[in-house]
């Protein structure tokens, strides 16, 4: 059984082509994750599908950091803060 740092490296590499390769980013558009295995391994790379959640559990926590609302104080709060204090 291959290590975990290899495949994880695998996937790694894989990403990048899929990033790079416009024909296999068109093939793999809204893709299901057995179908993103199958052309992974049709290109000679070791992926799984614990890969797979792993990128999505990843994508879902730097979605959620950058949905996050960045509220600057206004000059009413920072007026406010000022008399109190």
């Amino acid at each position: 059984m291959p290590d975990s740092s290899k495949l994880s490296q695998d996937f790694k590499e894989f990403r990048f082509r899929r990033r790079y390769d416009h024909l296999l980013r068109f093939r793999l558009r809204n893709a299901k994750p057995n179908e993103i295995i199958k052309a992974a391994r049709e290109l000679g790379f070791k992926i799984n599908a614990k890969d797979l959640e792993k990128m999505k559990a990843i994508n879902a926590k730097q979605a959620a950091k950058r949905a996050e609302p960045i509220r600057e104080k206004s000059a009413l709060d920072l007026l406010k803060n000022f008399f109190k204090g």
